[in-house]
Formats: structure tokens, sequence, C-alpha cells
């Protein structure tokens, strides 16, 4: 295991823990971003809005995990895909987005796990960008900073994604 996994037990959390988590994460793209070339503007990715949508719209737990997991293996497949891109990514900001997929990863397997507890099926994880809608956006990506730019897009719109699928579990 990880021994920077955050574990929730009986549903507490140390503060403490979850934000230095956080922390990590954010500096990680902050020092990414910085690498690839400064502070990237918020760009706007409409088809990414889709994600937020079609999460939150979900009806009962087990359609809302199910739609957490999808996204986590959209994720983790965006960040395997400029991770693995030849000469896409610089080394310090491939190292970024393996620790990101990784975390992602991580995610997937977590909410797998809870779907299964719901008596759902986690469905399998998808291999090819083209085919996931969620990363449609992901094939016009052609250098480093687009990358990030889709990546910062990614990571809004999930959290936007699941601050409306919270209030719905």
């Amino acid at each position: 295991m990880n021994d920077q996994r955050i574990r929730i037990v009986d549903g507490e959390a140390d503060t403490a823990t979850v934000a230095e988590y956080e922390n990590t994460r954010r500096e990680a793209l902050r020092e990414g971003l910085t690498l690839g070339g400064g502070a990237i503007a918020a760009a706007s990715i409409p088809f990414l809005l889709s994600i937020r949508k079609a999460f939150a719209s979900a009806g009962g737990d087990e359609a809302i995990v199910m739609g957490a997991v999808q996204l986590e293996q959209a994720a983790v497949l965006a960040y395997d895909t400029a991770y693995n891109a030849s000469g896409l990514l610089s080394g310090p900001v491939k190292a970024v987005a393996k620790k990101f997929r990784d975390q992602e990863q991580e995610h997937a397997d977590a909410l797998s796990k809870a779907l299964t507890q719901l008596g759902g099926k986690p469905p399998k994880a998808p291999t090819d960008p083209t085919k996931v809608s969620l990363l449609k956006g992901l094939a016009d990506v052609k250098d480093q900073t687009g990358a990030l730019t889709f990546a910062v897009e990614l990571e809004n719109m999930a959290v936007m994604a699941y601050a409306d699928a919270h209030a719905k579990l």
C-alpha cells in the first residue's frame, strides 16, 4: 500500500492528513505547470462539462458510484495517454503525470470496491481514449501545455461532479 493513501474509517478523517494530501496534489500540479511553461489560464473545454452533468444526474447510490468509477477510469486513461505519448511531456512533468495516474487508479480501485459492496459490477477499464466520450478532446492535445490544460480542466470538472453527486448519495 502507498504510505500517502488516506484511510477514512467510520466516516472520520484527520483533517490535517486530508489537507496535507490535497496540498501535495496541488503542489505537484503547480510544479508541473511551472515546469511546463508557466501557469495556464483556465481554458474552456466544453465537452468536459458533460462529466459533471452525467455524473450528477445519476439516480441512486449504485448509479452514482458507477459514474464515479467511470470518471476515475477515464482519468487514469487520460494520464496514461499523456504519459506514454512520445515527447509530449518533459521529464519532471511526466513524473507528475505518473503520480496523478497512480492516485486516480487508487480512487478507481476504492470506488470499484464500494460499487461491489452496493451490489454493482464495476465496468472494465477502457483502453482506447478515442472511445471514451469524456476524453474526446484528448486527441487534440499536441504539446505539454495542451496536456496540462486538459488535466486541469479534467480535475476541475471532476471536483465539481463529486460535489454535485455528494448531495445525491
